[in-house]
């Protein structure tokens, strides 16, 4: 029932009554045309949204391989500083390698690189529109929970207690995560 001042104004209309009342004003065709127009206009910003998402994923990609490159660097660095030869004085050579925290840190550096590369490769495979599986986030897990007991292993511990239960416990993720992968691909079915 209208008020005594006469009909309602569009602003004043309920929202659903306002929808009903655009529908019946327009006719059919200049209704087609309207959502023709912005059907395009959806489709237009949809791919320039995936334009964008995939130069953000190029961009990431690049710049993590940028990274690997350095860490490999880094490392060839570590593991040739590591590496000392002795020439003596018949012409004889001896190669000493000095072990403990040097060579984890070669080891490190080289875990790191494999963690960016495997980040890039799911980075490749969304970019060609392939769906991301959780295989390759618990390859990662894993290389980067092997990374850390290594480096716990050879670092000094204040009380042998807790550094024997991080220990323990990062081995213990180890096991869970490797047993998590073998999960997945025993109950993947095959594709016939």
């Amino acid at each position: 029932m209208d008020p005594a001042g006469g009909p309602l104004s569009a602003s004043e209309r309920p929202a659903d009554e306002a929808a009903a009342w655009t529908e019946r004003s327009l006719p059919p065709a200049k209704r087609r045309r309207l959502a023709e127009r912005l059907e395009r206009g959806l489709d237009a910003s949809d791919r320039w949204l995936h334009l964008l998402q995939d130069c953000i994923l190029v961009a990431v990609a690049l710049l993590m391989l940028a990274m690997g490159v350095v860490v490999l660097v880094d490392g060839a660095r570590e593991l040739v500083g590591i590496v000392t030869v002795h020439v003596g004085d018949e012409g004889t050579f001896t190669v000493d390698v000095e072990s403990g925290r040097a060579t984890v840190e070669v080891a490190e550096n080289a875990l790191l690189a494999l963690i960016l590369a495997e980040l890039v490769g799911t980075l490749l495979l969304s970019l060609r529109g392939k769906p991301l599986t959780i295989e390759p986030f618990l390859a990662i897990a894993i290389v980067a929970v092997v990374r850390h007991l290594l480096f716990a292993t050879v670092g000094p511990s204040a009380d042998p207690v807790t550094h024997t239960i991080e220990l323990l416990g990062l081995g213990g993720l180890i096991l869970l995560l490797v047993g998590a992968v073998v999960l997945l691909r025993r109950g993947q079915v095959p594709k016939s």
